[in-house]
C-alpha cells in the first residue's frame, strides 16, 4: 500500500466515523472489546482482593465473622461497591462486574473522542487517541488509564472527563455538577481535578473568576454531601508522623507511589517512564500554542507535575498520615493524558499534512498503543526528529519497535503482571479449586491459615473465593494506608504465619512474595500447632511438595489441606 492510500484510508475511515453515530458507537465497542481481551480481566484480584469480601459481608452480615480485615470497610470513603451489594444477593455479583467493566471502559473511551474533538477538532486526532489510550501505558506510580478489572478509579474516570470537557467549554456549573456526584465514588480523583480547575482559574483569570466558583462550589458541596457527611464524620483529618507504619505500607507493597528510586528496578522504570510522559508533552504541546484550550491544558499538567513533585517530597520529609492518604502522585495520570492525546494530534497531523511520512506514522502510532512503558516509546519518537533519509527512519523505527515490543511483552509476561483472559469468576486453577472446597465444606467461622503470598495482579484472593477467614495474607498490607491502626494487629498475625518476613522487607514487591513464601514454609509442624491452638485456626494450606504428618482434608495437584482441629 502506498503511502497516499494509506492516508486516505485513514483519513476516509475517521470522517466516516465521525458522520456516523452508529459507526463511532461500533468503534467504541470494537476497541473496549480488543482493550478487555489483551489486558486481560480479574476477578478478585489486587485491589478487589479487599472490595468483593466487604460487598459479600455486606450482603450477608454471616460471612467473615470475626475477621478483623472487615473492620476496614468503614475506611473506604466510597459508595461505589455499595451498588453491587443487591447483585450479590441475586448470586450475579461476578456477571454484574464484568458488565460494568464493559460498559466503563466504553465509557472512558468514547470521553476521550469527545474531548479529543473539543480540543482539535479532528476527527483522525479523535481515531489515533482512543487507539492510543486502549491499552495500558505505566507512568508516574504505575497508573494507567485504563486497568484490567472494575474499581471505582476506572468507574469514574469517564465523568471526571466528561467534567473537563464541560470545563473547557465554559460550563463550570455543569462540570462541578459532575464532580459532585463523583465525589461519593472516588473523592481522590475528584480532588485533583479539583486542583485542576482552581489552579487554571487563579492563574488566567486572577481572584475575579473564583466570584463566579461560589454557586460552582456550592452545587459541587451539595453533590458530594453524603460522602462528606460519612468522611467527616468518622473523624478529622491526621497529620502526624508515624514512621513505622509508613515504612511498612512503602516497603511492604507500595513503595513504587511514594519514591522515585529504590526498591527494585521497576520503580525507576515507572519514574523514567513519568518524566518520558513529561518529555512527549513538551515535544508535541508546544505545537499548539495556538490552541485556545491549550493555556487551560497546560496549567492542568503543570499543578498535576507540582502534585507527582510534592509527592515525591513529603515521602522524603513529612510523610504525614493524611498526606500519604492522599497519594499526591496519581495526579500523575493527567500528564500521562494529555501527552498522548498532543500525541495523537501530532501523529493526525503528520499523516494529514505529510502523506510520505505515512509509514512512519502509522508505525509510531502502533509502538504507542502497545508499548506500556513511555519510557521505550520516546527514544522510537525521537528517531523522527533525526535528518536522515526517510526510508533509513521507516527502518530504524520499525526495528527498534518490534524489538522493544518484544521485550516488552516478555518482561510482562514473565514478571506475572501481565496474564491476558477473561476470567469472570476467577481463573480455573488449584488454587480456586482449594478455595471452593473450603466454601462449601467447613462452617461460616471456620479460620484457615494460607499461603499469605497467594494473592497479585492475576492471582484471586483468598477470601473472595473461599467467603472464609485467614489468619494473615499479603493483600491486606494493601488496606494499611487508609487504616494506620490496623498496623499493629496485622504485624502481629503476619508475624505468625511468615516470621521475620517483614524485616527483610525493601520495597520490591517481587522479592517481598518469595521472602514471604519462604519464611511461611519454614514453619515447623509443632510451631503450626501452637498457632492454630492459640488463634483457633481448623485448617492450614500448604503448595506440595510441603507437607504435614497431619490429617489431609482435602488436595489437588498443587495444594494440600491439613485439619488442624481436634490436633491441639
Amino acid at each position: 500500500m502506498t503511502t497516499s492510500k494509506i492516508k486516505s484510508y485513514f483519513v476516509n475511515f475517521a470522517n466516516k466515523i465521525n458522520q456516523s453515530f452508529f459507526h463511532r458507537q461500533l468503534f467504541f465497542l470494537i476497541c473496549t472489546l480488543i482493550s478487555v481481551v489483551v489486558s486481560g480481566y480479574h476477578y478478585g484480584t489486587f485491589d478487589q482482593a479487599a472490595h468483593i469480601p466487604f460487598v459479600k459481608h455486606f450482603a450477608d452480615q454471616s460471612l467473615y465473622p470475626s475477621d478483623p480485615f472487615l473492620k476496614l470497610s468503614s475506611v473506604h470513603y466510597s459508595f461505589f461497591w455499595q451498588f453491587f451489594v443487591p447483585f450479590e444477593k441475586l448470586g450475579i455479583l461476578e456477571l454484574s462486574m464484568f458488565i460494568v467493566h464493559l460498559i466503563s471502559t466504553y465509557l472512558t473511551l468514547s470521553m476521550i473522542w469527545r474531548l479529543s474533538m473539543t480540543i482539535f477538532k479532528k476527527p483522525l486526532t479523535a481515531i489515533f487517541a482512543v487507539l492510543l489510550f486502549m491499552l495500558p501505558h505505566l507512568g508516574f506510580g504505575g497508573l494507567s488509564i485504563l486497568e484490567f478489572s472494575l474499581l471505582n478509579r476506572t468507574f469514574v474516570l469517564p465523568i471526571l472527563l466528561l467534567a473537563i470537557d464541560q470545563y473547557l467549554n465554559k460550563k463550570i456549573i455543569l462540570s462541578f455538577i459532575f464532580l459532585g456526584l463523583a465525589y461519593n465514588i472516588h473523592a481522590i480523583s475528584v480532588h485533583f481535578v479539583l486542583a485542576l480547575f482552581s489552579f487554571d482559574l487563579l492563574i488566567r483569570y486572577r481572584l475575579a473568576s473564583f466570584k463566579k466558583l461560589i454557586p460552582a462550589a456550592v452545587v459541587f458541596i451539595i453533590g458530594a454531601l453524603p460522602l462528606l457527611i460519612w468522611r467527616f464524620g468518622s473523624g478529622g483529618l491526621d497529620l502526624s508522623i508515624q514512621p513505622a507504619w509508613f515504612k511498612l505500607v512503602s516497603d511492604g507493597l507500595l513503595y513504587h507511589l511514594f519514591f522515585p528510586i529504590g526498591g527494585s528496578l521497576f520503580v525507576l522504570l515507572l519514574f523514567l517512564s513519568g518524566l518520558s510522559i513529561g518529555a512527549i508533552y513538551f515535544l508535541f504541546s508546544k505545537k499548539e500554542k495556538d490552541n485556545k484550550y491549550f493555556p487551560s491544558i497546560n496549567n492542568f499538567v503543570l499543578i498535576s507535575g507540582v502534585f507527582v513533585i510534592v509527592s515525591y517530597i513529603i515521602s522524603y520529609l513529612y510523610p504525614a498520615v493524611f498526606l500519604i492518604q492522599l497519594q499526591l502522585v496519581r495526579a500523575g495520570i493527567f500528564i500521562l493524558f494529555f501527552a498522548y492525546l498532543f500525541l495523537a494530534n501530532y501523529l493526525a497531523d503528520q499523516l494529514e499534512v505529510h502523506s510520505e511520512l505515512a509509514a512512519q506514522t502509522i508505525l509510531i502510532l502502533i509502538a504507542g498503543i502497545i508499548l506500556p512503558l513511555p519510557l521505550l516509546l520516546l527514544p522510537i519518537i525521537l528517531i523522527t526528529f533525526i535528518k536522515i533519509k526517510i526510508r533509513i527512519k521507516e527502518y530504524a523505527i520499525g526495528f527498534l519497535s518490534l524489538f522493544l515490543i518484544g521485550i516488552s511483552i516478555y518482561s510482562l509476561y514473565f514478571a506475572e503482571l501481565w496474564r491476558p483472559g477473561i476470567y469472570i469468576n476467577g481463573k480455573n486453577d488449584n488454587w480456586k479449586e482449594v478455595a471452593l472446597w473450603a466454601r462449601d465444606n467447613t462452617a461460616l467461622d471456620a479460620r484457615f491459615i494460607t499461603p499469605p503470598q497467594q494473592w497479585s495482579l492475576n492471582i484471586t484472593d483468598w477470601r473472595v473465593i473461599s467467603e472464609r477467614q485467614s489468619l494473615a495474607t499479603y493483600s491486606e498490607m494493601l488496606e494499611l494506608i487508609f487504616e494506620p491502626n490496623y498496623m499493629s494487629d496485622f504485624k502481629y498475625r503476619f508475624e505468625l504465619v511468615s516470621p521475620g518476613a517483614i524485616n527483610q522487607f525493601k520495597g520490591d514487591f517481587f522479592k517481598n512474595r518469595l521472602i514471604i513464601k519462604d519464611r511461611y514454609y519454614s514453619l515447623s509442624q509443632d510451631q503450626i500447632i501452637n498457632i492454630a491452638q492459640q488463634q483457633g485456626v481448623s485448617f492450614i494450606v500448604l503448595e506440595r511438595p510441603n507437607h504435614l504428618g497431619l490429617h489431609i482434608a482435602y488436595q489437588n495437584d498443587e495444594f494440600v489441606v491439613y485439619q488442624l482441629e481436634g490436633v491441639y
